[in-house]
C-alpha cells in the first residue's frame, strides 16, 4: 500500500481512537447503571452497592444499582450484554457466569457480547449443614452420606449456580450421591429451606454463612478456598481435611457490552481499583466475608475466557447436567 494509500486508511482508525479517548476522558457525562443479576443482600447486590457509592463520588455522578433476577443470573447479564456499548450500563456477576453456559444455552455470547473490565473481589464458600445432621466435620458428613445414599438433600440457587457447582464437584471427588433440589430466584429461599431443615446442606457464599453460622442456625464444616478466612479462621479448608483437588474459587467481576472501547473500560477498571483501595471498603468488604481482587482488563479477560473452559470441563468431568 503507498504511503498516501495507507494514511488515508489511517485516518479514520487515528480520528476514532482520538474520539475514544476523549469520551474516556469526559466519562462519565450521566449516571451509570450497574445490574445487579441476583437478589437484594446477595453478594453481587452487596458489591455493587459498595463500590457503586464510592464510583459515585469520585465520578460525580449517581450510580444507580438495579437487581434483575432470573435464570441464574443470566436475564440481568443478557440485558447488559444487549446494551449500547457506552460504558453506561454494567453488570457485576459472581462466577455463575461461567458456570451456567457450560449446562445451557444463554441469550448471548459469553465471549463476543461480554467485555470483562476487571475482577472485583474474592469470596469464599462454605460447606454449611443444618445443626439436626449428626456431622460436625467433613469426613463425618461424607461418611453420613455414603451411609445414607440419595437421602441428604443439598440446595442451590439453580443448574450451574456456584452452589450447584461446588457441591457436584464436592460429591464427584468425594463419591457422593446425593439429592439436588435446585431454587429460582437466588439463594434467598434455599437459604431457609436450609435454615428451617428442609434441606439438610448447601455450599453458602460466607456473607451468607457467617451470620448464620454465628447465630447458631447452621453449622459450618470446611471453607473452599485455598487458605483459611482472616476473618473466620476458626473455619478449616477442604485442603485440610483431605482434599486439596477441591480448587474452585468464587469471585466477583464488572463486565460490559461487548465492543465497549477500550479506553473507557481502562478508565472504569481504574476507578474501580480505586474505590476497592479506600479503608472504608476494604473494612466493609472483609466484613462481608470478600477480600478486593481488582485486575487490569486484560488480566481479567484472559481469567474470564479460561473459567468458561474450565467450568466446560468440570460440567462433562463430574456429569454436570441442566435438571
Amino acid at each position: 500500500m503507498k504511503s498516501t494509500a495507507l494514511a488515508r486508511f489511517l485516518a479514520p482508525l487515528a480520528a476514532m481512537a482520538l474520539a475514544a479517548a476523549a469520551n474516556a476522558q469526559n466519562y462519565p457525562t450521566k449516571p451509570v447503571q450497574i445490574v445487579a443479576p441476583t437478589n437484594v443482600g446477595s453478594g453481587p447486590d452487596l458489591l455493587a452497592r459498595t463500590v457503586g457509592a464510592k464510583l459515585a463520588e469520585r465520578w460525580g455522578q449517581q450510580v444507580v444499582i438495579v437487581n434483575k433476577l432470573g435464570a441464574g443470573t443470566m436475564i440481568g447479564t443478557a440485558d447488559v450484554a444487549k446494551s449500547p456499548p457506552d460504558g453506561y450500563n454494567l453488570v457485576l456477576v459472581p462466577d455463575a457466569f461461567a458456570n451456567i453456559p457450560a449446562l445451557l444455552k444463554v441469550p448471548f455470547d459469553p465471549v463476543k457480547d461480554i467485555t470483562p473490565v476487571t475482577q472485583v473481589a474474592l469470596g469464599a464458600m462454605v460447606l454449611s449443614v443444618h445443626p439436626s445432621m449428626p456431622v460436625k466435620t467433613v469426613a463425618e458428613f461424607v461418611d453420613y452420606v455414603k451411609n445414607n445414599p440419595k437421602k441428604v438433600a443439598y440446595g442451590s440457587a439453580g443448574n450451574g449456580s456456584t452452589h450447584h457447582m461446588f457441591m457436584a464437584k464436592f460429591a464427584h471427588i468425594a463419591g457422593l450421591d446425593m439429592v439436588h433440589v435446585p431454587y429460582g430466584g437466588g439463594p434467598g429461599q434455599m437459604q431457609n429451606d436450609l435454615i428451617e431443615g428442609r434441606l439438610n446442606a448447601a455450599f453458602l457464599a460466607s456473607n451468607g454463612a457467617i451470620p448464620l453460622v454465628g447465630a447458631g442456625r447452621l453449622r459450618a464444616l470446611a471453607v473452599g478456598s485455598e487458605k483459611r478466612m482472616s476473618y473466620w479462621p476458626e473455619v478449616p479448608t477442604f485442603a485440610e481435611r483431605g482434599y486439596p483437588a477441591f480448587d474452585l474459587e468464587l469471585w466477583y467481576g464488572l463486565l460490559a457490552p461487548g465492543g465497549t472501547p477500550r479506553p473507557i473500560v481502562d478508565k472504569i477498571a481504574a476507578d474501580v481499583a480505586w474505590a476497592l483501595s479506600q479503608g472504608d471498603v476494604r473494612e466493609r468488604l472483609s466484613k462481608l466475608g470478600m477480600e478486593p481482587a481488582p485486575t487490569s482488563p486484560d488480566v481479567f479477560t484472559r481469567f474470564v475466557h479460561g473459567e468458561l473452559e474450565r467450568k466446560k470441563k468440570l460440567a462433562q468431568d463430574a456429569g454436570i447436567k441442566a435438571e
